[in-house]
């Protein structure tokens, strides 16, 4: 007989989940919500920073792989520890096509936690910049990374980011199918791999690198920021929209019927 605290959820056992969840993080109140959402933008700066210090110090050959891998512990922070990440809550689309919550409280999740990441992953930088002693050769390869981010197109940026955060959503919504620390981990970092192996573009990620290299003034202007980070953005939005509303309408609304 199989253990029922172990086994793990099945899809629609997930969205069910997903959907209560949804309703707490749209309901959360301001300062739990920022606090947390602070604590993910760490989280993430973190897993980029270790993923980009990988890559540097690693044999060409594996580096990818590697620095891949070492990304992953971002994201598992934010799910295990519990924090607030803007891409994986673009999932609470499923509360609100459900009638659980109204748009305004989604915007104003959104908005509250993209601040929020946006200052952990600044506070990372500054305290990689000026409380620890940089490494030349990451730092080189952040400015490298942000060179190539800077050179999308608007319309490159916008399918890389939607890329992305469907793969992340992906991560976060097979996570929610875990009972387990070990099986959320294995379960999240498969997709988080395939978007960096991919680079595809995360904007949380993006706020590190970008926030990084204007510290350091390497020659980004806050304009070449915006030219990457608005497309990216909105691709985060738009593909982390179209996971929950596919798995909404194909477990939830069509069920109905």
């Amino acid at each position: 007989m199989t253990n029922p605290v172990t086994t793990n959820r099945a899809p629609s056992e997930a969205l069910e989940y997903t959907y209560k969840t949804g309703v707490i993080k749209a309901n959360n109140a301001f300062k739990t919500t920022l606090i947390l959402a602070v604590l993910a933008g760490i989280y993430i700066a973190i897993g980029a920073l270790v993923s980009t210090k990988a890559s540097v110090v690693i044999a060409p050959d594996i580096a990818p792989l590697v620095s891949a891998f070492m990304f992953t512990s971002g994201l598992t922070l934010v799910l295990i520890a519990g924090a607030e990440l803007f891409t994986g809550n673009i999932l609470i689309v499923q509360a609100w096509l459900a009638d659980a919550v109204s748009g305004r409280k989604i915007i104003k999740n959104w908005a509250i936690v993209y601040v929020g990441n946006l200052i952990g992953a600044i506070l990372i930088s500054f305290i990689t910049h000026y409380m620890t002693d940089v490494d030349p050769n990451l730092a080189a390869s952040i400015y490298k990374s942000v060179e190539n981010k800077v050179s999308l197109s608007f319309i490159d940026a916008l399918g890389a980011g939607y890329m992305c955060n469907i793969l992340v959503c992906l991560g976060v919504w097979l996570s929610y199918t875990a009972r387990d620390g070990i099986s959320k981990f294995v379960l999240s970092a498969i997709p988080v791999m395939v978007f960096i192996m991919m680079k595809y573009e995360h904007s949380v990620a993006n706020m590190f690198y970008f926030s990084f290299a204007l510290i350091d003034k390497s020659g980004v202007t806050f304009s070449q920021v915006l030219h990457n980070m608005i497309p990216v953005t909105i691709g985060n939005i738009l593909g982390g929209a179209s996971v929950a509303a596919c798995y909404y309408f194909a477990y939830y609304k069509f069920k109905k019927k």
